[in-house]
């Protein structure tokens, strides 16, 4: 079959499944815009030593709904482990999605010969278990959950094992919910066995990391509840969900879907109400905290300004800062943070000139 030319794509659509999808055609890289130029020269540097993969079907992922900036390395990632057959490390807190992770890289990656087989270390007879289990995944993958789980004994037969095999040693997928390198340097994990695993560590960033994703993600669980049927958040019920710290995660939006479910009933729309009620107190309290601290700063602000004789001077000072402030969030993007805020440039850019 005649080989296609290297190819790279550009892209202002970054989902998961186009980035897996992308690379599985032998895409090189798969560039999100607004384009960083610095990467379109390291991958046209490295282009011509790409090798083409073969296209297989991809099922859309659940727990990858949205793309946001900080999930894009993790879609390169991932579409990485799925066309290659490195072992791969995944890790992050609880219920950001490791499992799903893991089986998505299961389900899409290369190795089709074996199963996938999942294994959870139990507290006894774990070194008979990691035996068992190898057998079973031989030529195929291995998951390993907690792998922090895993005693001295069971981790020296595995890399014994690994080291010593031949090429039907199964593929090791490994999920931790700590950091194992923390984990390594307490003697607590074999360095050995840690730096083996670590080919390819794919580290899910926190919802709070990815709030941007937060509505499509409501909306995917609550349709998941309730499939063929429309329901969504009202503008309220997502000020609640926003300003809650979700130290669950993924999985804590999911039971608080379900909730909310429940909660609204034959309704079409999700409102405050139907949220759980930690929900509703914790957004008015981090709301009053946030105003707190915002009249402490601005009588602290007052007292050390040194021009109080004027209110003109005052309120346009205090107007040039917070100019300043939200150019800083949009990245010095004038012309987007005025459209953003329905705000003439030419008076923007004047206010910062004063």
């Amino acid at each position: 079959m005649e080989s296609r030319p290297p190819t790279i794509v550009i892209t202002a659509h970054g989902e998961i499944e186009n980035t897996i999808q992308a690379r599985k055609l032998g895409v090189h890289q798969f560039l999100r815009k607004p384009l960083e130029f610095s990467l379109l020269k390291e991958s046209l540097n490295q282009l011509l030593a790409q090798p083409t993969e073969d296209t297989k079907a991809l099922e859309k992922p659940s727990a990858y709904i949205g793309a946001a900036p900080a999930m894009q390395p993790i879609f390169q990632q991932i579409a990485h482990a799925c066309a290659t057959e490195i072992p791969v490390l995944i890790s992050g807190e609880t219920g950001t999605g490791k499992s799903v992770t893991a089986d998505l890289i299961c389900r899409n990656g290369p190795m089709q010969t074996g199963q996938c087989v999942l294994y959870r270390p139990s507290p006894e007879g774990q070194l008979e278990e990691i035996k068992s289990v190898l057998e079973k995944a031989r030529g195929g993958v291995l998951v390993v959950d907690s792998l922090k789980n895993l005693n001295k004994s069971s981790q020296t037969e595995l890399l014994h094992q690994w080291e010593n095999e031949s090429s039907n040693f199964p593929r090791i997928i490994a999920i931790s919910d700590s950091d194992l390198r923390t984990e390594t340097e307490s003697g607590r994990f074999r360095n050995d066995l840690f730096y083996r695993l670590q080919v390819l560590d794919i580290r899910l960033p926190a919802l709070q990391e990815r709030m941007e994703d937060l509505p499509a993600l409501f909306s995917f669980f609550l349709a998941q509840f309730q499939p063929g049927r429309s329901i969504f958040p009202g503008k309220d019920t997502l000020h609640y969900l926003e300003q809650h710290s979700w130290t669950g995660n993924l999985l804590e939006l999911r039971n608080v879907a379900s909730f909310a479910v429940t909660a609204c009933g034959s309704g079409y729309q999700i409102l405050p109400v139907h949220l759980p009620e930690y929900i509703r107190d914790g957004g008015r309290g981090e709301s009053s905290s946030t105003q707190d601290s915002l009249d402490k700063a601005l009588d602290q602000w007052i007292d050390d300004s040194g021009d109080l004789n004027s209110y003109q001077n005052l309120t346009n000072s205090l107007e040039q800062k917070l100019i300043h402030l939200l150019l800083q969030r949009f990245d010095g993007k004038l012309a987007r943070m005025a459209n953003t805020m329905n705000a003439n440039r030419t008076t923007l850019r004047k206010k910062l000139r004063n």
